[in-house]
């Protein structure tokens, strides 16, 4: 599913385990309480995508857009952020884990 173009979907709920979903594009897209564990995000665009109460337990973030996403409730141990763009007014109230240094 790399690079597909999934900007506004409703997947709230989905199952996106080890998902290969390097460079979507998953701009406004209800994510709320997907599972993302252990997913390829790399690169991909996830500006103002709702994420609350998502999984990304050891997701690979690095290099995305998260701009002005909803990430209130998200569990993040182990994901990696490494060059992630998380400008913006989002929130991230109660979440799980943490966001290491972002190496901009």
């Amino acid at each position: 599913m790399s690079k597909a173009n999934l900007a506004n979907s409703q997947l709230s709920g989905s199952n996106m385990e080890g998902v290969p979903l390097e460079g979507t594009i998953l701009t406004g897209a209800n994510l709320i309480r997907t599972d993302f564990t252990r997913a390829n995000l790399r690169r991909a665009n996830l500006s103002n995508a709702d994420l609350r109460g998502a999984n990304l337990e050891g997701a690979n973030v690095t290099n995305a857009t998260l701009r002005n996403a909803d990430l209130t409730g998200t569990k993040l141990h182990h994901t990696a952020f490494n060059g992630a763009d998380m400008a913006g007014g989002h929130r991230m109230s109660s979440v799980t884990g943490s966001i290491p240094a972002l190496g901009h």
